[in-house]
C-alpha cells in the first residue's frame, strides 16, 4: 500500500512481538551486547498501531555490528552500534 509516494508496511502484531522476544533473547546470550534500546513509536509509546514495526539500538561493546543489522521493513529493525570510540 502507497501512500505520499511512501510504503506502508503491514506487520503481523504476534510474528513482530515473537521476533523482538527472539532478539532479546539472542542479546542476552550475547556477552558483548551492552544493551537494547527500544525506539521509534514503540519506544515512546506514540501512534503504536498493529502494523508497528520494532525499532530496536543495540548497543555492542566491541567489535563487529553487522551481525545485529536486519533489513529495512523487518517486523523488527535493528541498527547496531558500538561504544568504541
Amino acid at each position: 500500500m502507497t501512500s505520499g509516494g511512501t510504503t506502508k508496511r503491514v506487520n503481523d502484531p504476534e510474528a513482530a512481538a515473537a521476533a523482538y522476544a527472539d532478539l532479546r533473547r539472542r542479546a542476552d546470550a550475547d556477552p558483548n551486547v551492552v544493551g537494547l534500546v527500544l525506539g521509534g513509536s514503540r519506544g515512546f509509546d506514540a501512534y503504536v498501531t498493529d502494523g508497528s514495526d520494532f525499532d530496536v539500538y543495540v548497543v555492542v561493546a566491541v567489535g563487529e555490528v553487522t551481525d545485529w543489522r536486519t533489513p529495512h521493513g523487518s517486523p523488527v529493525e535493528t541498527w547496531p552500534m558500538t561504544l568504541e570510540i
